[in-house]
């Protein structure tokens, strides 16, 4: 998988630098035709990107979320351990709370859309906190890909109804911070 930096160059968004190379002999996943980066956020040189392709090992199954400090030039993988027998990762936020860097995920597939928190510090095992599961309410009906933290602590879900066909508007869902 590939992720390319951009920056704003007044309309127009103009790729900066070289593309961000992830290998699945460093992700520990093999990156399959669209699963590739599903999430991407950054705070400062930090960028973390979340990867749909998940893994399973002898504590189960997991999502890498490779984090890059472009400053110091590290890369550190996560094994994101996923709440459901079934869902990905699909969206991805982070911020900083001091010196903590903070994120928040989707986890979906059909029929399990969780909201799940954690940190990203020096563990490369990450169990994370459900926050919000919204597959009892949404039963598989909403296609969430994005997500974002307001200023406020509220969360903000984009709603792509894109699976095969067109099946509903885009929309967003605005949650009360957990």
């Amino acid at each position: 998988a590939r992720v390319f930096a951009l920056v704003r160059d007044g309309a127009r968004l103009v790729v900066t630098g070289a593309p961000i190379e992830l290998r699945p002999d460093e992700v520990g996943v093999d990156v399959g035709a669209n699963h590739g980066a599903e999430g991407v956020c950054a705070v400062g040189d930090v960028v973390a990107i979340a990867l749909e392709t998940a893994g399973q090992d002898a504590r189960g199954r997991w999502a890498p979320v490779v984090v890059i400090d472009r400053a110091r030039g590290t890369r550190v993988v996560h094994r994101v351990r996923l709440s459901s027998a079934t869902g990905k990762l699909s969206a991805l936020d982070c911020w900083r709370e001091g010196e903590t860097l903070r994120a928040m995920a989707i986890e979906r597939h059909f029929e399990v859309t969780r909201v799940l928190r954690f940190t990203l510090d020096a563990s490369v095992e990450i169990t994370p906190t459900v926050a919000l599961d919204l597959g009892p309410v949404l039963r598989g009906t909403l296609n969430l890909e994005g997500l974002a933290r307001l200023p406020d602590g509220r969360m903000v879900a984009v709603v792509d109804n894109q699976y095969r066909s067109i099946t509903g508007p885009d929309e967003l869902l605005v949650f009360a911070a957990p």
